[in-house]
């Protein structure tokens, strides 16, 4: 549980749109199953848990690949432009278990595995893999990345929509520090930070040592600027 409570700071309620009314995870953009535990389940679609059960990871995913779709939606995608990967996407938690992700062409499902912090408990990572499963559709066979160059570009394009998207519906407290500083002093700033934390710090601690840092370095300014993008994430 100790872990748990260093982690309270970084939740967040979120509404989860498009479900189907079933009491499952599953709804017009994504449908997630387990192998690891319960399924999520709510009469009242309320599904509010820590990431010590398994069911965080599913909602996880559910909230992400929806958010995702809804953002390829909102760009005009399926409406004035070409629809993609406008389906319920199928998704299985922890179905591998080994600390492995990926995207299966020929099944058209995104896998999540586990081991260490479990994959589906980092938006990133879910997005990353979300990332191939578009690129997917978007061939006539359902398939890309089949040479090492394709490859590449699969693995680019993965972490550039991990990027966008997260940082369009999640702003991360660093991306927003570099935003604010500009990447030199903000770079500076965060590393020169991460000399005074401990093994086990934690994300609080962590954020005033990045607060002081900057004020060391540059001022009040630059700690005030730094101290806003944690407080707006709820760190500090």
């Amino acid at each position: 549980m100790r872990t748990t409570r260093r982690c309270n700071p970084a939740y967040r309620t979120v509404t989860l749109t498009n479900l189907d009314g079933s009491g499952y995870l599953q709804g017009d953009w994504a449908n997630v199953r387990s192998n690891t535990g319960k399924a999520a389940f709510s009469s009242t679609n309320s599904f509010l848990y820590t990431r010590d059960d398994d069911r965080f990871e599913q909602v996880m995913a559910y909230y992400w690949v929806t958010t995702a779709q809804t953002y390829i939606q909102s760009l005009g995608f399926g409406l004035a432009r070409r629809p993609v990967n406008e389906q319920s996407q199928d998704i299985r938690i922890d179905q591998i278990g080994i600390d492995n992700s990926y995207s299966w062409d020929k099944h058209d499902v995104v896998r999540f595995g586990k081991g260490g912090v479990d994959d589906a408990e980092d938006a990133e990572v879910i997005l990353h893999e979300y990332g191939h499963a578009i690129q997917e559709w978007q061939q006539p066979d359902g398939t890309f990345g089949t040479s090492a160059e394709a490859g590449s570009i699969g693995e680019g394009f993965g972490d550039y929509w991990a990027a966008t998207v997260s940082n369009v519906f999640a702003s991360r407290a660093l991306w927003d520090i570099r935003g604010a500083l500009g990447h030199v002093k903000a770079d500076t700033r965060i590393l020169e930070a991460q000399f005074s934390f401990a093994p086990d710090t934690s994300m609080p601690a962590a954020a005033s040592a990045t607060v002081a840092a900057a004020r060391s370095l540059y001022g009040n300014s630059a700690a005030n600027a730094t101290r806003g993008a944690f407080e707006d994430r709820g760190i500090l």
